[in-house]
């Protein structure tokens, strides 16, 4: 059935969609069999999530993760030849001279039109919440957003982000129509990932968003 994609508040070419099989992590994860009419779609950094229908590659040998590779090197795909990709709380993990080349190559291979979306640690939200003086724990509610989890040598935080510093980057990467997107309105909004990362922690009626999520177009 053809119809049109969703995502966020931008459209994606009206493509044909077939029913993705539901990951089981018991079995050897098949990559979708992909068409030219059908949207190639990309989950860089995805860790232990997993998103139906998305191409997962990450530098860990998790179950799901169908490339165990270096997002920064994207090398297997051929210029413009994907329609989405969607990085949760990746960028930050290269340093200040290395996330402009991230970006490049993330745009290299997105086709014309096709949407870049990713969510950071909003640094202006970090810093507003420690200077409230409201914190329950004070620093410690905060340290992870700003130097990650350091549970592995993947998880540690290299760079800060607020939105003018994003959005510039996104537009020096040849990126346009930057814009914030809200999960809500996502078709992985059920996916609870650090892009909705509230305080207070899993507050995501009444607590503030701890996430700089934008999107853009190539």
């Amino acid at each position: 059935m053809d119809r049109q994609l969703a995502v966020g508040t931008l459209a994606i070419h009206p493509v044909h969609i077939e029913a993705w099989p539901i990951y089981d992590k018991s079995q050897t994860p098949q990559l979708p069999t992909h068409r030219k009419e059908v949207a190639v779609k990309l989950h860089l950094g995805c860790g232990k999530k997993y998103i139906p229908g998305y191409i997962h590659i990450d530098a860990q040998p998790l179950p799901h993760v169908h490339h165990v590779r270096p997002v920064e090197d994207l090398s297997l795909f051929t210029d413009c030849s994907i329609e989405v990709i969607y990085a949760s709380h990746v960028l930050e993990h290269f340093g200040r001279h290395e996330y402009l080349r991230v970006l490049k190559e993330w745009y290299r291979v997105l086709r014309p039109g096709g949407l870049l979306r990713v969510g950071v640690p909003d640094f202006r939200s970090i810093a507003e919440e420690y200077a409230s003086g409201h914190l329950e724990n004070g620093l410690r509610d905060l340290i992870g957003l700003c130097v990650g989890g350091q549970r592995d040598d993947y998880d540690y935080h290299k760079m800060v982000f607020d939105e003018v510093i994003l959005t510039g980057a996104f537009e020096h990467a040849g990126f346009s129509r930057v814009q914030r997107w809200d999960w809500h309105d996502t078709e992985h909004s059920s996916l609870d990932d650090y892009t909705q990362a509230h305080l207070p922690h899993m507050n995501k009626k009444d607590g503030r968003l701890m996430s700089l999520n934008l999107e853009a177009i190539k």
